[in-house]
């Protein structure tokens, strides 16, 4: 009876010294068996977290660490980090990516951007034709734009090939529009003067008027000048020489005659 007691009393110890060596084996692996957390952190107080890096190789795993926005230097050449057991390489972040970090190698990979985005990838200024939106992303311009503040017609800065700007609109178009003469060394359109209604060459070069008024050696009158007189097409055409007012270019069409003429009659 006192062997069996004895028996039972070592097979106790036995039980209570392995659960000690357990217990101390998984608090080493970093699991907290008394805890309320499945994991002890204390474990892994020698781990450090690498900026602006993600990991690829054997471990098939991204992981991201918590960012700084300072790269980590690299003993494995430029852009490449390789951990101490040589399993993974950690490479730096896509120079594109802003401080959040990425899922992987390229622009492509970029969890936000440090400039724009474009697509699916992150560039450091949008291409031409494009602009940035408030949210940094490259639209495409208008057609007829080469740049643009935005996505509409009326949006240009500059022009298309064979388009021309119109400069006070900021649209481009084909052929200058009425009102607007071409200025052929910037390929702008700029507005004529206010009392033209198309000109060429200069502002104040009136090709014709609006249209209470006439065109006379081209600038528009409220009326054509003595000797002249006002045809079908709201231009000024020269009197008879015997006429100081006509209504017509014959002789016979005079109104009044030139003093010259009445001096003769008298």
């Amino acid at each position: 009876m006192a062997l069996q007691s004895n028996r039972l009393d070592l097979e106790a110890k036995s039980r209570q010294l392995s659960l000690r060596l357990l217990h101390s084996q998984t608090a080493a692996d970093g699991y907290d068996s008394a805890g309320d957390s499945f994991y002890n952190t204390d474990a892994f107080a020698n781990y450090q977290n690498f900026p602006s890096l993600f990991a690829a190789g054997s471990d098939p795993e991204k992981a991201i660490a918590q960012l700084d926005g300072h790269n980590v230097p690299s003993p494995h050449g430029e852009n490449v980090l390789a951990d101490s057991n040589d399993k993974r390489v950690m490479h730096e972040c896509d120079p594109e990516c802003d401080t959040q970090g990425c899922y992987g190698k390229g622009p492509t990979q970029c969890i936000a951007c440090k400039h724009y985005r474009l697509d699916d990838a992150c560039v450091s200024r949008c291409p031409p034709r494009s602009f940035a939106n408030q949210g940094a992303v490259c639209w495409p311009c208008h057609e007829s734009c080469e740049t643009c503040v935005g996505p509409g017609q009326d949006s240009c800065l500059t022009c298309a090939p064979a388009h021309l700007l119109v400069a006070d609109l900021a649209v481009c178009l084909q052929q200058c529009p009425d009102g607007y003469w071409e200025d052929s060394e910037s390929s702008v359109c700029r507005p004529c003067a206010a009392h033209c209604s198309t000109c060429s060459d200069k502002a104040d070069s009136c090709t014709s008027c609006e249209h209470h008024l006439v065109l006379h050696n081209g600038t528009c009158l409220a009326s054509c000048p003595p000797s002249y007189f006002e045809t079908e097409d709201y231009s000024c055409a020269k009197c008879h020489s015997s006429c100081d007012t006509c209504e017509g270019p014959a002789e016979t069409q005079c109104v009044n005659l030139s003093p010259f003429e009445l001096f003769l009659e008298g």
